[in-house]
Parts: structure tokens; sequence; C-alpha cells
């Protein structure tokens, strides 16, 4: 019997059918603890069968094995760290169910996966400033004022608050570009290791949603939870105390916007950009603070222009020069100006027939401006004004009409995309060329990979084109358009991102470069659907297309207000159906930010609301919620009862995934319980299921879950067998994420079992995926990992120097967990070299690590300060 199972599986395994090898040679193995031991001692005797055991304990990863169990490995004389955060048993299948429309299962949660993927999913436009334009010239000596005021900050210890330095100027002189510009800079860069904030904030800015997502990329825990935008802000000042990071507020129109967001400690920089001289003196009130960014010199503003238009500068430099002058040197007037001359020369436009038209523009505003034109007066010369309106005058009806459109869409540093532009436009053909001719005008700018990005001042001129022209739609009926497109755009990252692997990830990518996008078209309906119907129709929708991407993608509480808002909408629309789902979900948020009594009455009136209306799919969903919730609360009782008869109703209505999810639940429940063999036999079968339904991932996170399950409980040869399972799975998924977490898990495995070679290789292959994504940050688990290796080999230099770049690593990346976990595991080595200073040193950092994420093993760090005299 065991020759066929070992022939069978090895089969398999040789034509890559791995599952169906794996799940024979399980079948077997499951009764015959000592067949590991057995195939070892038949590759001694046989050189057939020795060919065979070979491939088979190859594929288990693992070299000293003796009969049914493992030798423990001979640990370092100090604790060691591992760092795989919140994996254990279980973990990842346990959580709530996200319902959407249909008030179905619709993805699992668990601990481990949403803080995975609600990183990913942080958008681009937080803590990455937009591109520097292509034409940037005449900013040297501002670029080197502005890095002389930032490493100041950078020397200055002994300064009682951060340096801020408030950037006044015109609207389009290039405040935001010159952000830019200091943001990518090397030398910046290197001044601030902690990293960059960036935010827009624009006339009105969802300041905590700004907190909380810099909280988030910096690894101080979710702020979500804050009562007010005070509280969030002054826990976020509290963890930036001790870090060198910049602070960018771009585009400031109140004072007390961006005051929340001045967070930084003393040895942080803060740049704000504002075109409101009063703004700019009330955010630094000493003059020395407030610099001016004035306009292009003569000379600059020509050499723009002649990058712009090389061809007719050359023709005509003296009326070049002279129009640079009429510009008054404003950056964004002279890219339009340089874009108008460059696309109409063909047609005969010059620089002297240009300078005519602007004059005479000049005349006519001075005289009687269009209402449309009237917010250009005030904020910008009188002929940039009229540059501008002549810029959109002499584009064709039909490109001006389509300028005009975009003017519903944010304006920069948001971006947006050629279907974005093709759904506000209501066309079916190629907007190519429309987008060229704006590009070619400066109208728009390019923001990279394809997409688009158009200046707040534009924005505001097209928006108000829109009412100017009999023949466009009304502008609501634009901004309606608008939120249609974000619609399709979020339900169908939504429906990508469960499918898991590939798809996902690329669709996070889409939906982190939209996010902003999405988030300003849902507050605009939301600002409305107290009178609107139509939009209360749309803020409940966006709720229920992207339930599951919002819930990993937004933080608890913000996911709450979503549902809040969406419930209220549900409610003014007397969609009964939707209400239940929202109440659910609200549930789900309170769940998943940790509030537990406050998620019970949801899940409570949701099962009572389904087992009404006799709606059993309604019914099995509320039942896996409580029961995740009551096991929560310590009511087991009533979480295994909950778990069980979901397990039944899910069965009844032939709902695998319900059932795979129950069994999960009820797998770690048991395990809670200190049941083995039912948390196993829940475990593999919520693995089953998922294999039956071919849900990969979920499949692929079970095996994953039972390997440390089996990992912890000594049976090392079943754990090996289920993490090459599981990392074969997500190699198939092209899911790199989760098999770096396979691979760590699997190395963790072989280094107790001193099988250190193959633990070296497993952690190199973490690295070389972690490097492969450009994500370096992801492989600082593994170099801890590497050290606790070398430190158990006696090799304490070389676990020092691995110690110390997992601490860079994970500093880089804001993993504050695996921060606390390498600077304790150094300061125990270091104790042990005998160095106690840098022992204390070492504790000391991670006792703030572990104190930023709220970490219980801050209490055992600070227990060894204090037996060291330590305060």
């Amino acid at each position: 019997m065991l020759l066929v199972a070992v022939a069978v599986a090895a089969g398999a395994l040789t034509v890559r059918w791995w599952l169906p090898g794996v799940a024979v040679l399980l079948g077997f193995l499951e009764a015959n603890d000592e067949a590991i031991g057995v195939l070892a001692d038949l590759a001694t005797i046989f050189q057939f069968l020795g060919v065979v055991a070979a491939l088979v304990l190859g594929f288990l990863g693992l070299r000293r094995v003796v009969g049914g169990g493992a030798e423990e490995a001979a640990a370092p004389a100090h604790a060691v760290a591992q760092g795989e955060g919140n994996v254990y048993a279980g973990r990842d299948i346990v959580g709530p169910v996200i319902a959407g429309d249909r008030n179905v299962l619709r993805v699992e949660m668990g601990e481990e996966l949403y803080e995975r993927l609600r990183s990913d999913a942080a958008p681009a436009s937080l803590g990455v400033a937009p591109p520097v334009p292509e034409a940037f010239v005449g900013r040297e000596g501002d670029v080197a004022e502005l890095k002389g005021r930032l490493r100041q900050a950078t020397r200055d210890g002994d300064a009682a608050v951060q340096v801020l330095t408030a950037v006044h100027g015109w609207p389009g002189v290039g405040k935001t570009a010159l952000a830019a510009k200091l943001v990518h800079d090397e030398e910046v860069r290197g001044m601030f290791p902690d990293g960059v904030l960036f935010a827009s904030l624009g006339q009105e800015p969802d300041v905590l949603s700004t907190i909380v997502s810099w909280g988030r990329s910096l690894g101080v825990g979710d702020l979500s939870d804050a009562e007010t935008v005070a509280e969030a802000s002054g826990r976020l000042r509290a963890a930036m105390l001790d870090k060198r990071a910049l602070l960018v507020l771009d585009d400031v129109w109140e004072t007390a916007h961006a005051l929340p967001l001045a967070v930084g400690g003393r040895r942080c920089g803060t740049v704000a950009t504002t075109r409101l001289d009063r703004v700019a003196r009330e955010l630094s009130p000493r003059a020395e603070g407030v610099y001016r960014l004035e306009v292009l010199s003569e000379e600059k503003a020509l050499e723009l222009l002649e990058q712009l238009a090389p061809s007719v500068v050359e023709n005509h430099p003296s009326e070049g020069r002279e129009l640079v002058r009429e510009l008054d040197g404003l950056p964004l007037a002279v890219r339009i100006a340089g874009g108008l001359l460059a696309a109409e020369a063909s047609a005969g436009l010059d620089v002297p027939g240009l300078l005519e038209e602007l004059r005479e523009g000049r005349r006519l505003l001075e005289e009687e401006a269009p209402s449309s034109y009237a917010l250009l007066l005030g904020q910008v010369p009188l002929t940039v004004a009229a540059l501008l309106c002549r810029s959109t005058d002499r584009l064709r009806p039909l490109y001006r009409r389509r300028f005009a459109l975009l003017g519903v869409l944010p304006p920069h540093p948001v971006s947006f995309d050629t279907p974005a532009a093709q759904d506000v436009w209501a066309m079916n053909s190629d907007p190519r060329m429309t987008l060229r001719a704006l590009l070619d005008r400066g109208l728009i700018e390019p923001a990279g990979d394809g997409r688009f990005q158009i200046h707040s001042l534009l924005s505001a001129f097209a928006a108000s084109m829109i009412e100017e022209d009999p023949e466009l739609p009304s502008l609501r009926e634009v901004q309606l358009r608008r939120l249609r497109h974000y619609e399709v755009k979020l339900g169908a990252a939504n429906e990508a991102f469960l499918l898991g692997g590939r798809a996902q990830r690329d669709w996070l990518g889409v939906f982190d470069a939209d996010w902003e996008g999405i988030r300003a078209a849902y507050l605009w309906a939301a600002s409305l659907m107290e009178e609107d119907e139509e939009a209360a129709d749309y803020v409940n929708r966006y709720a229920g297309v992207g339930s599951s991407v919002l819930a990993f993608r937004l933080p608890p509480r913000e996911f709450i207000r979503w549902m809040e808002l969406a419930l209220r909408a549900a409610r003014r629309l007397e969609d009964a159906e939707s209400v239940v789902t929202r109440k659910a979900n609200l549930g789900t948020g309170y769940l998943m930010a940790g509030a537990y009594p406050e998620a019970l009455p949801y899940f409570e009136e949701a099962l009572a609301d389904a087992r009404a209306a006799e709606d059993r799919h309604g019914e099995a969903p509320a039942l896996g919620n409580l029961a995740s919730t009551y096991s929560a609360l310590g009511d087991t009782d009533r979480a295994v009862a909950c778990a069980e008869e979901c397990v039944t109703v899910a069965r009844e209505i032939g709902d695998r995934g319900i059932e795979a999810k129950a069994l999960g639940t009820l797998g770690e429940i048991y395990a809670e319980l200190g049941r083995p063999r039912d948390a196993v036999r829940c475990l593999k079968g919520q693995k089953d299921v998922a294999h039956e339904i071919e849900h990969a991932p979920s499949e692929a996170r079970a095996m994953r879950k039972l390997g440390i399950f089996y990992r912890e409980l000594g049976h090392p040869w079943r754990a090996a067998v289920f993490f090459e399972a599981a990392a074969s799975a997500f190699e198939d998924l092209d899911d790199r994420e989760a098999l770096r977490g396979v691979l760590l898990s699997h190395g963790i495995l072989c280094a107790k079992q001193e099988a250190y070679e193959d633990a070296l290789g497993l952690f190199d292959r973490v690295l070389e995926s972690a490097e492969g994504d450009g994500d370096g940050a992801a492989g600082a688990p593994a170099l801890m990992n590497q050290g606790n290796v070398r430190d158990a080999q006696g090799l304490p230099d070389l676990a020092e120097d691995l110690y110390r770049r997992a601490i860079d690593a994970a500093r880089d990346g804001g993993h504050a967990g695996t921060l606390g976990d390498a600077s304790w595991n150094l300061a125990q080595l270091l104790e042990a070299k005998g160095d106690r200073r840098g022992a204390v040193g070492a504790a000391r950092d991670a006792a703030g690590a572990y104190r930023s994420v709220g970490n219980p093993n801050e209490e055992r760090v600070l227990s060894w300060l204090r037996d060291q005299g330590v305060d």
C-alpha cells in the first residue's frame, strides 16, 4: 500500500498534477505517522525507491525527520521573534461575510489578508507627488532655497517644532510642480528616510481620511476610530515625534484644513503651497517662513516657450520675448501659449498674430467679461485670462465642448484615464484625437501611465463653460455621467478583487489610480442625496457594487461611514432589500474595527430580518457573522451553535462558499478551545469545499493555515506538505505576496527542524520575490529570520548584520510589527555579545515600534528594560 501511494503521488507530481498527488499522499500518511521514516529506510535499501523517496522528501523540504516527528531545533540562548505577524492556525479564514447587493458571500475576510490588501490598495496620490512636468525650467534657485530650508530641519535637533515653509504664488505659477520636484529629489529623499507624505487639499478636503491614510502608510495603526479630526491628528502627531519625514500640503485654501496635517516632529520638514497670501501668513507667522514663488524671469520664460514652440520662437525672437512679458512670466500661461502656437503654426498663427489677439482679448475683458470668464479675473493677470479664453475659443467647437465637460473631473494631482474622458463625453469612438489636441494646447497635462490631469484653474474654468453652452448637457447630467463611469470602475475592481491572483493585483492598481476620482464622485452624490433621489441611488449602489474591495481598501471606521450613508440612502429610497444588506455590512464594519458589542445587534437584526422574510440566502451569512462575533466576545457555545447552523443552512441552499466559510470559522473556534482534531477536521473541510467549487485563493489560504497549524502541533512533515501545496497554488495564481508568506512560514518550519540551509534558501526566495516586485521592505521578515538562523548556527556577527538590514527595510516600508521584532531580536543578541548599551537602545526601539501598533509584546520588552534597571 505504501508503494502504491508513493508511486501514484510521484507520478502525479511528475506530470505537474500536484494537488491529486498531495491528496493521495496525505490520505495514506494521515493514517501512518511513521510513513516518512519508512520512506527514509527504504531509500537506504533500494536504489529505485531511493529516487522516489528522495523526490518525496525533497518535496516535503525536510532533512531531519525521524519516525513521524522531528527533533526540536536547538534555539539560541535568547527568545526569537519569527515575524509572521498575525498568521496562525485558521486566522485568515475567519472574519465577516461582506454582503453585496444579493446578500451573498462575496469574499473571505481575515486579519492577515485584510491588512495586506488594504495596505496594497493605498492610493498613489497619498504619499506620492504628481510627476514633474517634462519642461521644468527656471526653478533651480527656488529648489536650492527650499532644499536649504529642509536641510535645516534635519540638522536642528534642538528645534521646538517642525520647520514649516509656506510657498505662496499665483495660480499656475508652478507651486505643485516645485513641490513635486522636491519630493522626487534624491537628496531630499535622503534627508527624510521615513518617507514623504503628500496630500492635495483643494477647497473641500477630507482631512480625516488623509490623516488615516498617512497613519496607515507609516504603520502607526488604524486612526479611523478617532472621534474627531483633532483626536486623529494628535495620535498621528505623537507617532511622528521621532520620525524624519517630509510632509507636503499642496493647494491649501484654508488654514484650518492644513493645521491638523502639520503633524511632523522637530526633525520633520513641512512644505505647504497656497495661492492665498492670508493662508501663507497664518500657516507660518514668522515672515521668513513664507516663500514667495515668483513668476519666471524673462529669459527663463522665453526658454520655456522655445522648448514648446521652437520654430515659432526662432522665426520671431523679439515678439516671443514680448509675449512672455505680456504673460507676466506665468508658467501655466507660457505653456498654453506655447502649445497654442505650436498647434496653430501650420494654420498661420504666429507670435505677432497671437499678441494682437491677446491685446484685443484684454480690451474686451476690461469692457465686459462673459460670466464664464469671471472666475479668471482676480486670480490671474488680464492678459493671461485673455490667453485662456483665446486658447479655448480657437479649439474646434467639438473639442471646446469636450474640454468644458472635463470640468466635472477632479483637478490635479488627481488624474483620469481615457475611459473616464470617453464616458464623460458620452462617446463610443476613440477619444485620443481630442485628448491629443488638448494636450498640444497645454489645456491638460500627461500624468504618466496613459493618464491625464487638469490644472485646478482650468478645471473650474471648464466647468463654468458648461452652463454657457446651450448645446452641452446640464452640469448635473455630466456629473451623473461621471458617477456612472466610476460605478462601473468600482464594480469591475470588486469582481476582479474576488478572483485573487494576477487579476486582483492588476485591478487593485487600477483602483488605486482611480480611488480619488471614485471618492470625489461619491462625495458629490452624498452631498445631494437628501434632495436628489438619483444621487441617493448612486450612494446606495456604490456601497453595493464595491462592498468587498471597499471593505479591504477602507479603514474600518471609514467603511462604517460609507455604509451609514448608504443605509440612509436606502431608507430614503424605501429599498427594503438594500436596507437589510447595508445593516449587515455596518455590522461587518464594526466587526473589522474590533467593536464587537456594536456589531452584534446589526447581525442579530439581519438574522431576524432574513428569517421573517424566509430568506435562507440572507440567513446563512448572518449566522456566519454572528458566529465570528460571539467567538470574538468569548461566547464559544453560541459561536459553535451559529457556525454549525450556518453550515447546515448553507448545505440546504447549496451555497458552498458560505459552507466553506462556516467550516473555517468552526476550525478557528475549535483551535481556540483546544480541540485540535475538530479544528483540523473543519479546516480540511473548508479546504475541500473550496477545491470543489474551484475557489483557488480560498483553498490555498486554507492549506497555508493547515501548514502553520500542523507546524505548531509538532507535525513538521504534514506542515511541509501543506506549505508546498499552498506555495504551488499561489504561484499558479501569480499571487506573489501570498507566495512570500507561505515561503516564510515554510522557512520557519525548516529552521525549527535545524534544516538551516533549506530555511536560508526559502528566505532567499522571499527576498528575490520582494526585490522582483520592487518592494524591498517586503523582505524584512525574511532578513530577520535569516538572522535567527545565523544566530542558531553560532554566527552572531552575521546575525547582527541581518537584523540591522531587517530593521532598515521594515522602517523604510513602515512595517512597525517587523521593526519591533527585528529590534527585539537584535537587543537580545547584543546582550548575549556583552553590548548592554546597544541592547538597551535596540530594546527601546522595539518597545516604541510595538507601542505604535498596540502590540502586546511591548510589555515583555518593557519588563526586560526594567530588569536592566532602565526606566
